[in-house]
């Protein structure tokens, strides 16, 4: 199976947690070769891989694919890093946030960052390749209403998304 542990840089575990993904984003392409359930690393071995390295770390950073295709997956990882007093941040696309969520991460005190590269509607699915613009920017109000400071937004410059940072900016100020 593919290992998808980065290993520490700057004393940051950083963890692809999975290869699937819910979006198709063409700048990506990670969700045309999406894992097979016997590829998936049981969260037990994360969770011992950290524990091992706690004195060390600052951070751990949870990626994708869409992390949040494993969420128990990711609040067991928060819970046991909150305990060892690990900071933690989690990068989403945002399809698959919700309220229950959102609460159980924000109570932990973890950072989660929302990829977003356009605000405009009629630009997404050029994006996304899936017509998610209104679930996104709904769980984005909901997670701006629930993890307030602990919220943030980033984007992928490329040259089709040069024109779509400063309205970006100007949403996140």
């Amino acid at each position: 199976p593919i290992r998808r542990f980065y290993g520490v840089r700057g004393n940051e575990l950083i963890y692809m947690i999975t290869r699937r993904c819910t979006d198709k984003c063409a700048k990506c392409g990670i969700w045309e070769t999406p894992e097979a359930d016997k590829d998936h690393i049981p969260v037990s071995c994360f969770i011992d891989c950290m524990n091992r390295l706690q004195d060390n770390l600052y951070q751990v950073t949870l990626t994708g694919g869409e992390p949040l295709v494993f969420k128990d997956d990711v609040l067991l990882i928060a819970r046991e890093a909150a305990k060892q007093n690990i900071p933690m941040v989690t990068v989403t696309n945002g399809v698959l946030l919700d309220e229950a969520f959102l609460q159980e991460y924000g109570r932990l005190g973890h950072v989660l960052v929302i990829s977003l590269d356009t605000l405009d509607r009629d630009k997404w699915l050029s994006f996304r390749g899936l017509e998610h613009y209104d679930k996104v920017m709904g769980n984005i109000s909901l997670a701006i209403r629930i993890l307030k400071n602990k919220l943030r937004i980033q984007s992928v410059l490329s040259s089709e998304s040069r024109g779509e940072i400063p309205g970006i900016k100007k949403f996140c100020v």
